[in-house]
């Protein structure tokens, strides 16, 4: 993964996430399991505590001398025999008589007290405080008539529900600890056991994928499935390392055979070149030629030669295919042409023995030839054979182009024996020009995919004929180049531009 490369996290995160989780849940369970029971239960007890004092400080005031005491406000003289009979936490009492007000976080239990004993005849209520582990105790006096008229309230300490509290904070404490160390140690063997093996197999991958074979996997001797992915590990890089040095031998001796193939293109590009007329003079015509072979070596041929009685040969061809193989068929066909043309007087006549001696081996590798072979004799007449070869343009002086159409299949498509063979007449004479081309010319394409084209060829050489024929020529090669996309020249070009002088 690259440009949508997830966010790489740690697995080391994740499992102390899952950590950090269960460290919550304990909190949670200890809580839920055991301290809120626990309070509950401590509570209660408390609660209980404080109303068996109660019910001792109600059974002490139906005593007459404890309600003739009840004079002293604080109680002391009460305060101090419970105390004497087994309640060294009562704190204090004081009496609220009928026409006394208390303070007034007081006053509601008090009211409540008066009303619960009158209605109930409930002997007492009791308030338990947790904050500061005390008990308000509120208990309703009857005097006179029977009537309750006044509350004794004391606030009684509860030592021991303090002692039960801090024991069960002790105790959650522990547990938690205990619980802390047992995933300490767990995370601990996970690390030794699991991350750091992983780490150790990972920094070995990392090397790998790098390209050094070096990395190695020291956590060893456990047995388990990282033991086993490791060596399955280790397997597969030994595996890639002999193929790598396999590769890169094999890359070695391609380098070299490339290199020797690559000498061997470049002096045959320079075979071609040297066997190819850039540019001439002969007695009835002048010419120059553009050649542009898409590898180092062409299957596009041209060449321009004398013939017996002062007539001039022109010929052009173009090998199906690019490269070597396309190479080779143009050097067959430079052969047979170059003895054709001595035997056969016409064109046509000279293209069917080509045809006739090239066949057999074009069909055994699916290839064929397309030519223009033109003969100009000394008083202009030009007689040519076109086996399917591009559309060849005469331009002549007074501004005409004509167009010199194929006359017969291409050579290893037509049938043995000639027949299909016929030749074309024209007049070539002073001042006129012609162009012949291979279809790499117009069929190459410019940045929108739109090809060069024949009609455009066509106007380039009418608007440039009165120029010297290298400058038009130039100009020609200079207004395709700059049409053309470089990256859509798929196919060997040469351009061969001939005048009548």
């Amino acid at each position: 993964m690259q440009a949508g490369r997830r966010r790489r996290i740690s697995i080391v995160t994740k499992i102390f996430s899952v950590f950090l989780a269960i460290t919550a849940l304990d909190i949670s369970l200890i809580y839920i399991l055991i301290g809120s029971g626990q309070i509950d239960l401590i509570s209660r007890n408390g609660l209980l505590m404080a109303e068996n004092s109660a019910l001792r400080i109600a059974h002490e005031l139906r005593s007459p001398m404890m309600l003739a005491n009840l004079k002293d406000v604080s109680a002391g003289p009460l305060v101090q025999k419970l105390r004497a009979e087994g309640l060294p936490g009562l704190k204090s009492c004081g009496i609220n008589r009928g026409d006394e007000k208390l303070a007034a976080p007081l006053m509601p239990q008090v009211v409540k007290a008066l009303r619960l004993y009158e209605s109930e005849r409930r002997l007492f209520i009791a308030d338990l405080n947790r904050t500061d582990f005390t008990a308000n105790l509120f208990v309703p006096v009857a005097t006179g008539e029977g009537v309750a008229d006044t509350v004794l309230t004391c606030s009684l300490e509860l030592a021991s529900l303090r002692e039960s509290f801090q024991r069960l904070m002790h105790l959650a404490l522990v547990i938690l600890a205990v619980t802390l160390l047992a995933q300490a140690v767990l995370a601990l063997f996970v690390y030794r056991v699991i991350i750091r093996r992983l780490r150790s197999l990972e920094g070995a991958s990392q090397k790998l994928a790098a390209g050094d074979f070096s990395g190695e996997y020291k956590e060893v001797g456990r047995a388990d499935e990282i033991d086993n992915l490791a060596e399955t590990f280790y397997q597969m890089k030994d595996a890639l390392a002999d193929k790598t040095r396999v590769l890169e031998d094999t890359l070695l001796r391609l380098e070299k055979a490339n290199f020797d193939l690559e000498g061997d293109l470049i002096l045959g590009e320079e075979i071609q070149r040297s066997i190819l007329p850039e540019a001439g003079t002969g007695k009835t015509i002048e010419w120059v030629a553009t050649y542009r072979p898409v590898g180092r070596v062409s299957g596009d041929f041209y060449d321009v030669f004398e013939l017996p009685g002062g007539a001039t040969g022109i010929l052009q061809f173009d090998a199906s295919g690019h490269g070597v193989p396309a190479a080779l068929l143009t050097m067959m066909a430079k052969i047979s042409f170059a003895e054709a043309v001595q035997k056969h007087a016409t064109p046509a006549l000279a293209m069917a023995h080509v045809n006739d001696e090239l066949s057999l081996h074009l069909q055994k590798t699916g290839n064929f030839l397309t030519a223009f072979y033109a003969v100009i004799s000394q008083e202009g007449k030009l007689t040519y054979c076109n086996a399917a070869h591009t559309q060849v343009l005469l331009l002549k002086e007074n501004g005409m182009c004509e167009l010199l159409d194929p006359t017969s299949l291409s050579v290893g498509f037509a049938p043995l024996g000639g027949a299909d063979f016929h030749n074309g007449e024209a007049t070539f004479a002073p001042g006129d020009r012609l162009l012949i081309y291979t279809d790499g010319v117009t069929e190459t394409r410019d940045s929108q995919g739109v090809a060069f084209g024949l009609e455009r060829l066509a106007k380039l050489a009418g608007e440039h004929a009165a120029k010297p024929l290298i400058e038009m020529h130039k100009t020609i090669e200079t207004e395709w180049q700059s049409a053309v996309s470089p990256k859509a020249i798929e196919d060997d070009v040469t351009l061969l531009s001939i005048a009548r002088i």
